[in-house]
């Protein structure tokens, strides 16, 4: 469901294959301003930072530079030796593996991924004292092993187990029951389906798929929902691996694996800027300048305003529009 790759099959065709090296990050995030900073979080819009090859270096630089930083690093936990996992111990704050079963059950979701790896990265980590969190995403073909897994991941010593509710069932605004599974070459392999107990499903993925019965479509929702800007609400900003800035990883997501009215809505605002997506590059701006330029303070804020529908970001809309998807992967309760 990642649109790294075309459902899990073909990789992403529009996906430039790149990273941030050390180097970078000393240019686009010097010491006065890591100095003010208060949270750095890893988690992959694309990919997972364990695939970088400086990821270590750049944790150490920023813990170097700001000793109370939070550093939070999102991961499969596929890889890696044993050495880099107890180094990492040592500076981050917190990380939270995304594991979504037990033994082979994990790898249906986290395609070609290794539980024997996944439980070596564990125990590494863990041993060297560092903090964990274990997110453990529901469906109906792992619904079964969540108190198995919670009960794991107390016996191995994570700070937190969290059961989290998928919000990606609604396709182009239509609930779907079962998620196709592509292989590499093309065809289903197999598919993805929602979890049948309740209390493993995202109550605003429900809200949203019982549009219709109000008499409203998921377009008119878009169009007309009140949006509270989580990236304004947390004061955070988002840095791809292409080094670009944008108000949250949602808007970062401008290279589509399948034709997308999100991404191409995006594109079109980037493609308003005089530089177009140069001028979002961390490595050759401020980010002041770049949080105090155009796309910040207009392009994007004009896409909240209800008066001007066409003009609206559908992804602002599903993101962070009143029925919040997002929150409610964590949230247990009725619908």
């Amino acid at each position: 469901m990642c649109p790294r790759t075309r459902a899990g099959g073909a990789p992403n065709p529009n996906l430039p294959l790149v990273e941030l090296r050390l180097t970078d990050f000393q240019t686009m995030f010097p010491p006065e301003l890591l100095g003010r900073l208060k949270q750095f979080l890893f988690c992959g819009n694309y990919g997972d930072a364990l695939t970088a090859r400086d990821t270590l270096a750049i944790c150490e630089y920023l813990r170097a530079h700001n000793p109370k930083l939070k550093i939070k690093l999102v991961t499969n936990g596929s890889g890696r030796d044993a050495a880099f996992w107890s180094q990492l111990a040592k500076v981050v704050t917190t990380v939270t593996f995304a594991i979504d079963g037990l033994g082979e059950t994990n790898q249906i979701y986290r395609r070609r991924t290794s539980w024997k790896r996944v439980m070596e990265s564990v125990r590494a980590y863990l041993a060297a004292g560092g903090r964990a969190e274990w997110d453990f995403l529901v469906f109906r073909h792992n619904q079964h092993q969540v108190a198995e897994a919670e009960a794991l991941a107390q016996e191995l010593g994570f700070a937190k187990f969290n059961v989290k509710r998928s919000q990606r069932f609604l396709v182009e605004g239509q609930p779907a029951e079962r998620f196709p599974v592509l292989r590499a070459q093309g065809g289903i392999e197999y598919y993805l389906e929602q979890p049948t107990l309740p209390d493993y499903q995202n109550s605003g993925f429900v809200k949203l798929s019982s549009l219709h019965k109000r008499g409203q479509s998921y377009s008119d929702y878009l169009s007309s929902t009140r949006i509270s800007c989580k990236a304004v609400r947390d004061e955070q900003i988002y840095v791809s691996a292409t080094g670009h800035v944008f108000p949250c990883c949602w808007l970062g997501q401008i290279y589509d694996s399948w034709p997308s009215p999100m991404a191409q809505e995006i594109r079109a605002r980037i493609a308003e800027l005089a530089d177009g997506l140069d001028a979002l590059d961390l490595r050759r701006h401020r980010l002041s300048d770049i949080i105090d330029g155009p796309f910040f303070q207009e392009l994007v804020v004009r896409g909240w305003n209800p008066d001007a529908p066409q003009g609206r970001l559908s992804a602002c809309g599903r993101m962070c529009g009143e029925i919040d998807t997002h929150s409610r992967q964590w949230e247990a309760g009725s619908v």
